[in-house]
Formats: structure tokens, sequence, C-alpha cells
């Protein structure tokens, strides 16, 4: 399976080459089934994740990927933002901005952030079974894993189809896990992770159904589906008392 996932190895690991949309649905349907066995089978996952190698190959991973979604995602969206900050309209602009050879189209955008949002539900899932995949998020170069996830545009903390992907997963990686919870602090507040966990915890309290998330948000995304409810307690003191 992670040979399978590790198609980049035949693009000698540069961020710089642009992949073919047939690579990335392939890449993209492979994620979503290692997720789904996750989930089901967890008993597996940890068997594999006590590999030596499993970690490594697991890191180079979710390096590559992050990499390779802000290398030709990323510019986009803050590319928009700052076209709509100066009310830019000039038509020569816009088509330099076009023929930037880092640009990808819409449909490229829209595969990669599937990616993006698989990898992070992948991430929360091998945190959960491994203290050694926690132990990955804060190894390498500046920024390291941890800061990417933390790095990512506005709309992943405020928006809620956003951040219930991500927020879990930052939860799930840094409990208990003191390491990766400085380098938490050092570039995000937690009062994100307290609020989101204090809302779902009155959610689950009082049974409210949550129309008001978007209705193609997917359920397994969800802490509920992803963090066991016994330990929500728990992780909101422990967040609570680094304040």
């Amino acid at each position: 399976m992670m040979d399978s996932l590790l198609l980049y190895k035949g693009y000698g690991h540069s961020v710089n080459t642009k992949l073919s949309n047939k690579m990335l649905e392939i890449s993209l349907n492979v994620l979503k089934t290692l997720n789904n066995i996750t989930a089901l089978n967890s008993e597996s996952i940890k068997t594999l994740l006590n590999m030596e190698i499993m970690q490594n190959q697991l890191f180079h991973f979710i390096s590559f990927w992050l990499d390779y979604w802000f290398m030709w995602v990323y510019p986009m969206l803050t590319e928009e933002k700052n076209l709509e900050e100066s009310g830019e309209e000039d038509g020569d602009n816009i088509n330099n901005s076009n023929s930037n050879k880092k640009a990808v189209d819409a449909s490229t955008a829209s595969i990669l952030t599937k990616i993006l949002h698989e990898l992070i539900l992948t991430i929360g899932y091998f945190c959960l079974y491994s203290k050694e995949t926690k132990s990955i998020l804060r190894l390498g170069q500046r920024p390291v894993i941890l800061q990417k996830l933390i790095n990512l545009p506005i709309q992943y903390f405020i928006h809620p189809q956003y951040y219930e992907i991500l927020f879990p997963t930052l939860i799930i990686s840094c409990y208990n896990e003191p390491n990766n919870l400085r380098v938490l602090q050092d570039n995000f507040s937690v009062d994100y992770l307290l609020n989101y966990l204090e809302e779902e915890m009155n959610n689950s309290s009082s049974n409210i159904n949550e129309t008001h998330i978007c209705s193609c948000f997917e359920e397994r995304y969800k802490l509920k589906n992803r963090f066991q409810t016994s330990q929500w307690k728990d992780a909101f003191n422990y967040f609570s008392n680094i304040i």
C-alpha cells in the first residue's frame, strides 16, 4: 500500500515536477483506501506503524505531499486574496498570472486539496495509534510537518468545513505529547483547539444536530469519529493547563 502511495519516487522526490491528474487521482484513491482500512482495522495499522521503515516512509510521504500542495495550490489562494485586496483589474497582470509556470488549473487544485484533506486524516489516524508517528511531525528542517499544518490558509482556522478536518489532527498529534505541543505553541494559539473542543463537548452532551455544517462534509472527518469521546475532557484540561 505504501509503495503505491509513494508514486512520487519516479519523480526524484521533487515537488517542482508537475504530476498528471491521472497520477493524482490514483494517489487520492489509494490514500482514501488506506484511511478506510485504518478506520476499520486499527490493529493491523498499529502493527504496521511499529516498523521503523514504515515511519521513515511515512515521514517522506507526508512531507512530499504537504510541500507539493504548498508549491502548487497555496500560491493560487494567496494570489487571489491579493487581487481581491488590491482590486486589481489589469488584464496584462491577470494574463501574466495565468501563464505562471507554477499555476495549476481549478480541477488539479481540487484534486490536490482532496489529497491534502485525506493526508490530514491519515496523520491524525496514525498519531492516534503510534507515539512514534507523533515524533516525526517535528523532525527535519523547519518548517517541520506540524508547522506546515498550522501554516495552512486562514479558512482552515475559521470555517467549520475546513477546521473540522484540521483541528482533530492537531489535537491528536499534540495531546500528551509535550514536544509537539511546544512546537504548536510557538506558532499557534491553542485557544482555537479549546474553543473547538468545548463546542464539540457541548454539542455531544446536548445531542445537537449539526446542521450548520456543510451538507457535503463527510462524517469521517468529525472529531467524534476520530478521537474517543471519553478523552475529550482530558484533552481539554491538557490544553487548558498550558495557557
